[in-house]
């Protein structure tokens, strides 16, 4: 018996969705072998200003652009939330929704991983998924982690995607 494929989880506040989301959230699902991208628009980020589009306006604008590709699922489950939204959060309940095996891959770009220290429970994420971190244009220089971030994270890096089926989280590709 083969393990689930992950379950890919692409969070931001989509204030509008653009192609660079869909194209992140496509390659991901083919890269790694995702079995779905859920897209999740953020209601109160807590690393940004708010967003300018309403919740129900930035809902439908993802719900819109998902349509066009199949295996791209739009959750609502922050969109409508004041408070502020953490990811370690969402992932907890994701993992209390899909069950303790079934892998789990939160899509970042590199951007958002070299500000990974500065996330709420940020070292949390590892026991509850998998990071996929997608390189991003535009970062200049700076491609390597703080040198605290890059130790502790050295011995969990992968090249192969495959990783993911062997546990449900802890790996980054």
């Amino acid at each position: 018996m083969s393990a689930p494929a992950p379950v890919g989880i692409l969070g931001g506040t989509f204030d509008p969705i653009h192609n660079g989301h869909l194209r992140l959230a496509v390659e991901a699902a083919e890269a790694c072998g995702l079995a779905e991208v859920r897209l999740i628009p953020a209601g109160a980020p807590p690393h940004r200003p708010p967003p300018l589009a309403a919740p129900r306006q930035r809902l439908e604008m993802a719900r819109l652009a998902a349509a066009g590709s199949p295996g791209l699922v739009v959750d609502e489950r922050e969109v409508f939330k004041t408070a502020p939204c953490y990811t370690v959060e969402t992932l907890e309940q994701l993992r209390g929704e899909l069950g303790a095996q079934t892998p789990l891959a939160l899509i970042l770009g590199m951007d958002q991983y070299l500000d990974l220290a500065t996330w709420h429970r940020w070292r949390e994420l590892f026991g509850l998924a998998h990071l996929i971190v997608a390189e991003r244009p535009g970062l200049g220089g700076r491609r390597e982690p703080d040198a605290p971030l890059a130790a502790e994270h050295a011995a969990r890096f992968r090249d192969d995607p495959r990783v993911m089926r062997e546990a449900p989280a802890g790996a980054i590709v």
